[in-house]
């Protein structure tokens, strides 16, 4: 009698993979994190889905993954198939909906599949604080006007604990 799905017995593995596929793709390493990627569709019986709905996200970094691969056809049909899934998904709200097509449409403008066009306008409008971290992370929007500058990220923090009365 089978009481557990396979999906349940990889699900440490699947994330592993996920997370490492995302640090590759921000680190360029891009066939190490399609190799990842790859990865997960064959432990999920190519189910990009065993754990809920992370097959937005999936196909979106999978995209990108391609894009920087110069594989750009296939960029371009994930992006659309990311795209399509997250219209119909609940598991969005519709700041986040917005951020992802932002995403695809201002940091992959050579590559972006005609579906919906996001505005110098509507990109502002875009509240970050709305859209949830692991997004975020996983697909940064460098393009939105309030993103920080990496290079000044943590540097209030020596502020921050001097008013808190921390020390350390």
């Amino acid at each position: 009698m089978r009481i557990f799905k396979k999906s349940f017995w990889f699900a440490p593995f699947i994330g592993v993979h996920w997370l490492k596929a995302q640090t590759q793709s921000h680190k360029r390493e891009y066939s190490q994190s399609l190799k990842r990627l790859d990865k997960i569709v064959k432990m999920t019986s190519s189910d990009a889905q065993p754990l809920g709905g992370i097959y937005t996200d999936y196909a979106l970094l999978r995209a990108h993954v391609l894009h920087g691969l110069g594989r750009n056809e296939e960029a371009v049909q994930s992006f659309e198939n990311g795209l399509r899934a997250m219209r119909f998904s609940a598991n969005y709200n519709e700041e986040e909906k917005d951020y992802l097509q932002a995403y695809v449409s201002y940091e992959h403008p050579d590559l972006s599949p005609p579906l919906m066009h996001i505005s110098q306008d509507m990109l502002e409008d875009i509240e970050l604080n709305d859209v949830r971290m692991d997004i975020k992370l996983c697909l940064p929007l460098f393009s939105h006007p309030r993103w920080p500058d990496p290079d000044e990220i943590g540097t209030g923090l020596d502020d921050f604990e001097e008013e808190s009365g921390e020390n350390h």
